[in-house]
């Protein structure tokens, strides 16, 4: 029995949750609506959802390992080599595949796995880190893949080198005092690149509480490419980001139909819920996407559908 999303005007972020031991159950919360909706999208059960880009999700099967691409619009699945996942941190999938320069990435602490669609290996890249860091998070801006380390001065910025199989070009900048001290007494700090209405942000997520996993507070820097600095925003006007684990997608207010200047996020360890921190008045509420949750296995991922295809997608109830 199959039924299709609901349609809601200017509605683009959804979170697809993933829960049971095999990643078998599945529920879609909308951001615009705030509400859930007891639904699955077939080809993606009992498979861990890496990443998305313009409606093409990278997947996993959670048994055998197999990756491929799949188009939440045609329901057209690519196969990529497989992987071994127990070592990969977070994957990013630089555009569609209808794009010769497609890449899809796979980010260990040091390194990077990347194929394009239709290749039968993986190759692998060193990237030049200091000593006793690690990669934590990166993203796709302009045509190209920016890298944030757990160094708060370094940056590496990756492009491609056009011919297939060759390794990325790389550039590391250095800048000290990037504006962002990472670590906080009596607490822990994040960060996640996140790409804006033409601008390039990070995200700056500091948490507190007795293991340092309960987000407290958020700052959000952008980033001067003529300095090639962060600078501090004390708000981000009427956009809204979306954050899970090491990655984070952005709307304005007018695309989401949701409050703008707001930050969308999920905790870490046992933690259901969907948080929603308010930068005009720093509060913390919660939303429940998916009250069917138990205390197991679970994956939050926001999922990126295409502008005015709200009601296309094929669902099993």
């Amino acid at each position: 029995m199959h039924s299709r999303l609901p349609h809601v005007p200017q509605a683009r972020p959804w979170l697809v949750v993933c829960y049971g031991k095999q990643l078998q159950d599945q529920a879609l919360f909308s951001a615009s609506e705030n509400r859930w909706y007891p639904r699955t999208i077939p080809d993606t059960r009992n498979k861990h959802i890496w990443t998305s880009n313009s409606g093409w999700l990278v997947l996993q099967d959670c048994k055998s390992g197999d990756c491929s691409l799949l188009s939440l619009v045609s329901m057209k699945e690519l196969q990529l080599p497989k992987l071994n996942y127990h070592f990969t941190r977070f994957c990013i999938l630089t555009s569609t595949p209808a794009d010769r320069h497609c890449h899809v990435l796979f980010f260990e602490e040091s390194c990077v796995l990347f194929c394009k669609p239709g290749d039968d290996k993986y190759v692998k890249q060193d990237l030049p880190l200091d000593d006793n860091t690690m990669i934590v998070t990166a993203t796709t801006f302009e045509g190209k893949v920016y890298v944030l380390t757990s160094a708060e001065h370094a940056m590496i910025i990756l492009e491609c080198a056009g011919a297939a199989g060759s390794p990325f070009q790389v550039r590391r900048v250095v800048r000290e005092g990037l504006g962002m001290e990472w670590m906080q007494p009596g607490g822990k700090c994040g960060k996640t690149l996140v790409e804006s209405c033409g601008e390039l942000l990070c995200v700056r997520t500091i948490c507190s509480g007795i293991v340092g996993d309960d987000v407290s507070d958020f700052e959000v820097f952008r980033l001067d490419f003529s300095e090639m600095v962060w600078v501090k925003m004390d708000s981000i006007g009427e956009r809204t980001i979306f954050l899970c684990l090491s990655e984070g997608v952005s709307y304005s207010k007018t695309e989401a139909n949701i409050k703008g200047n707001c930050i969308y996020f999920t905790q870490r360890g046992c933690d259901s819920n969907l948080y929603v921190f308010d930068l005009d008045d720093r509060s913390i509420f919660v939303a429940l996407p998916c009250p069917k949750i138990s205390k197991r296995t679970w994956l939050f991922r926001w999922i990126l559908l295409p502008e005015n295809e709200t009601d296309w997608l094929k669902l099993s109830c």
